[in-house]
């Protein structure tokens, strides 16, 4: 994939194309708010997220960060060129957790366009977007599609 943003700087849906590939130029660094504050916040009590004494002698060697804070941060990272006139979130669907991320990983963020298509708004149309989340080993951590509806470019006076 490509490095930096593919699309204008206000990204509306006419900017993306089914096949259009980016990688986004932020990181995000994994710390012990996202393995553990954000799992105790929304009541996940894995033990693989809070037990450092039991997950240090497990095959990871330490807590895991859960799935769901891993994906909002890959498609967090991608937002910038993604959804900058976003007017709503439609779905989000397919998640994949492929590599477990632990402390100390930094994360990356890649997007292909898989559709575009016309919503039931004259001003605004759906993309699907695929995205997926990188270590600082190039290790594939997620995939998830999420579909959005974005505003059409106004029109010039």
């Amino acid at each position: 994939m490509t490095t930096a943003k593919l699309t204008s700087p206000d990204s509306y849906f006419e900017d993306f194309s089914p096949g259009q590939r980016m990688r986004h130029v932020r990181g995000k660094t994994i710390g012990e708010n996202e393995t553990v504050i954000l799992a105790h916040l929304t009541m996940n009590t894995a033990q693989g997220h809070f037990n450092a004494h039991n997950m240090a002698v497990s095959k990871f060697g330490r807590r895991i960060t859960y799935g769901g804070v891993t994906a909002s941060i890959v498609v967090g990272l991608a937002s910038e060129d993604t959804s900058e006139n976003a007017l709503a979130d439609v779905a989000l669907d397919k998640l994949r957790l492929k590599t477990p991320v632990v402390e100390g990983d930094t994360l990356y963020s890649a997007t292909e366009v898989l559709s575009c298509s016309s919503s039931d708004r004259p001003d605004a149309g759906l993309v699907t977007f695929k995205h997926y989340g990188f270590n600082q080993r190039d290790e594939l951590v997620c995939e998830v599609e999420r579909t959005v509806l974005i505003r059409n470019r106004p029109a010039t006076a």
